[in-house]
């Protein structure tokens, strides 16, 4: 179990080599999903996703690009978001040019729900321009902000090993949050990264400072809520030239059935 092929267990007990390929959709609502794997993951070309697992559902959307986090956030002037050139290959989806040079990915790997956020070279160099000219604050953050339509918890939620109401109020995500059922970990969301590729998509090791990063939520019961992920700009512009990538990853945990 610890080497490929992957297996999942099915309502039934019975184990099933995981396939993470998108494929047509049985349900009219959405467009692609994988549902032969620990986790379902259902996606509309429209830009909505969901990952669910062990009765806990979360949806998302990105809504728009910006600067400042949280009640400080003013998104860029660009308008609402193109999700026309969308392409399916395997077990992942990206939309191309959602905004002027940016594009999103969304992949299923075997227990992982990745988002990258993937801002182009064309879109680094004016940023890189506009922090070294002044005309933006090297203190301020590029910020990524996501509608979540749905957010449905079962377990109990923890953050550095103490029980916390994620309803209750914005929070942090600048350590893990682990969502448990009966005493194990099921699903784990880590603080987002921001790293640079090269056009062959390898990321560029950085020996100095890594890009500064953020993650702030608010979720409510009964209405949308927002997930926010967000890279300090002046670690942007001094970061060596390429595509920067903002990658927040859920991590979707086997719990095995009880006999």
């Amino acid at each position: 179990f610890l080497s490929y092929p992957k297996y999942f267990r099915t309502v039934f007990g019975n184990l099933v080599e995981v396939d993470t390929t998108l494929v047509k959709s049985s349900s009219p609502e959405w467009d692609y999903e994988v549902t032969t794997g620990i986790w379902t993951f259902r996606v509309r070309t429209d830009g909505t996703f969901q990952a669910e697992h062990e009765g806990n559902v979360f949806t998302y959307r990105l809504h728009s690009i910006g600067l400042g986090r949280g009640t400080q956030y003013r998104p860029f002037e660009w308008g609402e978001p193109n999700w026309s050139n969308t392409s399916v290959m395997g077990d992942t989806i990206r939309w191309a040019g959602v905004f002027p040079d940016v594009d999103l990915s969304v992949r299923y790997i075997h227990d992982i729900l990745k988002v990258d956020v993937i801002l182009k070279r064309a879109l680094m160099d004016r940023i890189r321009s506009d922090v070294n000219n002044g005309f933006l604050n090297r203190e301020e953050y590029l910020t990524a902000r996501f509608d979540i339509p749905n957010a449905l918890v079962t377990g109990e939620a923890r953050q550095g090993g103490r029980m916390r109401d994620i309803f209750a109020e914005p929070f942090e995500l600048n350590q893990p949050l682990e969502i448990l059922k009966h005493d194990k970990v099921v699903h784990k969301i880590r603080p987002v990264e921001t790293y640079v590729i090269d056009d062959q998509g390898q990321e560029i090791i950085v020996d100095e400072s890594p890009i500064r990063s953020a993650q702030w939520w608010q979720l409510r019961k009964n209405g949308p809520g927002v997930a926010e992920m967000s890279a300090l700009l002046g670690d942007m512009a001094d970061a060596p030239e390429g595509i920067v990538v903002m990658d927040p990853v859920m991590q979707l945990l086997d719990y095995p059935l009880k006999d």
